[in-house]
């Protein structure tokens, strides 16, 4: 069960991710203890240094942890081989970037595509009609025939979440997705998120802006590798 006692899609145990340095170790995670709820939007706050990014890397499965356990939707992680987690992750998690991480020479419609290209479980007679209703879902329809550069800096974050959407992931983490835009596009972005949380997509969101976070259902805070306290519950207007 998740800290709300509903059932939890993300559980973490005792997590830990330690970087060895010519410096010495550093312990980017130290004890980590944490359950999400399938549908839950999290944000995930603290300063530049606290462990935010590595925690979500650890979840996405582009980074394994030094101790502890991350199972996802009943299955751990450390159980999978490298091939196992790559293909674990093209299935069930969806990434968005700070810096959009779009490919320039791609439209924004091949954007979207190349997901279910790599994965192939759309026919591929229907995937073009699939990426075009994700774009129309994130608002951004219009610019399918487009090339990146010529879209706002908030049209192409949505079209990175329409990618991170092409695969159908029961899971989206997104790091600082909101850092690159300006206050209207940030609001956009979040409320995109809340669409896709009621309709039972989990999202972990990192944000270092606090108006940002309260909007989520509920907010941790890291410090030097740890959580501060235990995970707060947004309350709403």
């Amino acid at each position: 069960m998740s800290d709300q006692g509903k059932p939890a899609l993300i559980q973490l145990t005792d997590l830990a991710r330690v970087f060895h340095t010519p410096g010495g170790d550093f312990a980017a995670l130290d004890g980590i203890h944490l359950s999400v709820a399938r549908g839950e939007f999290l944000a995930i706050t603290g300063a530049s240094g606290s462990g935010k990014s590595t925690l979500l890397q650890l979840v996405a499965g582009i980074d394994r942890p030094t101790a502890g356990l991350i199972e996802i939707d009943g299955r751990r992680l450390s159980d999978l081989d490298e091939e196992g987690l790559a293909l674990w992750r093209r299935d069930s998690v969806g990434v968005v970037f700070q810096f959009f991480q779009l490919l320039p020479t791609l439209t924004v419609a091949e954007n979207v595509l190349l997901p279910m290209d790599l994965r192939g479980a759309i026919p591929a007679r229907d995937r073009s009609d699939a990426a075009l209703a994700l774009l129309k879902r994130v608002g951004v329809a219009g610019q399918a025939r487009k090339f990146p550069a010529a879209l706002s800096g908030g049209e192409q974050q949505r079209v990175a979440i329409a990618r991170a959407l092409a695969n159908d992931p029961p899971l989206i983490v997104a790091d600082e997705p909101t850092g690159n835009l300006d206050r209207a596009n940030a609001d956009g972005i979040v409320d995109l998120f809340q669409s896709l949380s009621a309709l039972g997509k989990t999202i972990l969101m990192v944000t270092h802006e606090r108006r940002l976070a309260e909007r989520a259902d509920r907010s941790v805070a890291l410090q030097d590798g740890r959580m501060l306290g235990a995970p707060r519950e947004v309350a709403h207007a």
